[in-house]
């Protein structure tokens, strides 16, 4: 956000003293001040009296008032390039915004208490000169156009080329805030930069905003403001304003299908259905997709007010490969929009090949590591596992197990 000085202001100020010289300056007063806060920001010696209620005016430049004379204050009335002499003193006129110019003058008072004397005036825009020139463009979904009608969901974009008129004056972290007041349910969308824009220099900037869809018909205010601080800190602004027009057609739906482009046959995907309503009126809406190969039979009817949204979602189950094109059927307001989409169906065959070798590779890699023998039909006859070196181990002792039962036998016999 912009700092706080953004909600002062610059103002002009001219002095006309007793002796014809006409002194002419710009001030800048910060929020909730006055012409007396702007007047003391002067370079010229002012000297105030203060009655509690508010300030009289002693002294300027050493010119005081006199028995017959007063310092009066006077305000430009923006319909005349001309000074009004001021119905309040100096402490009570609010200045809140830029363009305002304020005048000092020692003068006589007609019979009706009226001062004679006024200074002489001068626009704001010769005591407060500008430095900072803009040029802006807009484009609406990528075409350049000067008539800011738009519709919901349209892409916005304004660029802007700010520039530095002064040869000699840097203006250091020069803020730039646009704001569309009050388009998004009440809210505002805004977008904002920051930067350093040096003498007789120049900078390009692009900001992007998206209509809502739900967006009211009607008007909304546009403004941009620009606004930093030279090298004698002094501020520098610049306000632009514009009216955005919101039109919507009386029936208007936006539907999107969302499913991946690539799926695998046999495996369930979720195929979904983002509808909107951006147009005017209430919409009574049936929505159709049907193809056997990819196992949609899907049909459902929905009422969507204007300004309301809906995403449906349905499951499908291709069982062949190949290429198919999915078409939506959407029927309201008596009409019928078709949508296509197209989608690859795979079958991962190979690949399933090829995991399941990885695994074996895996499974005999695991074998050999923790010493177990994987049994093969190709063992070679000049060697020996050690399972067939176990049978023939195994065989001998009971061979010789029975040789030895026999010779016991034998030996008891003869006794």
């Amino acid at each position: 956000m912009l700092s706080k000085l953004l909600l002062g202001a610059n103002v002009g100020i001219i002095v006309l003293l007793p002796n014809t010289t006409i002194h002419r300056e710009c001030v800048n007063i910060q929020d909730e001040q006055t012409a007396y806060d702007a007047l003391e920001k002067t370079s010229i010696e002012l000297n105030w009296q203060n009655f509690g209620f508010g300030y009289f005016l002693k002294s300027v430049a050493g010119f005081g008032s006199t028995n017959s004379q007063y310092w009066s204050f006077w305000h430009n009335d923006s319909s005349d390039n001309t000074f009004l002499s001021s119905q309040v003193g100096a402490s009570d006129y609010d200045i809140s915004t830029d363009g305002h110019v304020i005048g000092l003058s020692l003068t006589a008072f007609d019979q009706t208490f009226q001062p004679i004397t006024k200074p002489p005036y001068s626009p704001f825009e010769l005591i407060c000169p500008e430095i900072i020139a803009v040029d802006v463009d807009f484009y609406i979904n990528e075409d350049k156009t000067s008539k800011l009608e738009l519709k919901p969901l349209d892409e916005f974009i304004i660029k802007l080329e700010i520039k530095n008129t002064d040869k000699e004056i840097d203006i250091d972290n020069l803020e730039i805030e646009i704001t569309i007041k009050e388009i998004d349910a009440g809210d505002d969308l805004t977008g904002s930069e920051e930067l350093d824009l040096n003498s007789d220099d120049k900078e390009e900037l692009t900001f992007e905003f998206e209509i809502p869809f739900d967006v009211e018909e009607g008007n909304y205010e546009l403004e941009i403001i620009i606004f930093g601080k030279d090298d004698e800190e002094f501020i520098h602004r610049k306000t632009l304003s514009y009216k955005l027009e919101i039109e919507k057609e009386k029936h208007e739906l936006l539907i999107n299908l969302d499913l991946s482009n690539t799926i695998n046959c046999n495996e369930e995907s979720e195929l979904y259905i983002d509808i909107k309503n951006i147009g005017k009126k209430d919409e009574d809406v049936t929505l159709e997709i049907v193809n056997e190969n990819l196992g949609i039979n899907f049909y459902e009817e929905l009422e969507l007010e204007e300004g309301e949204k809906e995403r449906i979602r349905e499951k499908i189950l291709p069982i062949e490969k190949g290429v198919f094109d999915i078409l939506l059927k959407v029927n309201y307001d008596e009409k019928t929009e078709e949508i296509t989409k197209q989608i690859i169906v795979e079958c991962l065959e190979e690949n399933f090949k090829t995991v399941q070798s990885s695994e074996q590779q895996t499974l005999l890699q695991t074998a050999f590591a923790t010493k177990e023998i994987v049994l093969t039909k190709n063992v070679p006859t000049n060697n020996y596992s050690k399972a067939t070196m176990n049978f023939w181990t195994f065989s001998g002792l009971i061979i010789f197990n029975m040789i030895l039962v026999i010779v016991v036998v034998l030996l008891l016999r003869k006794k």
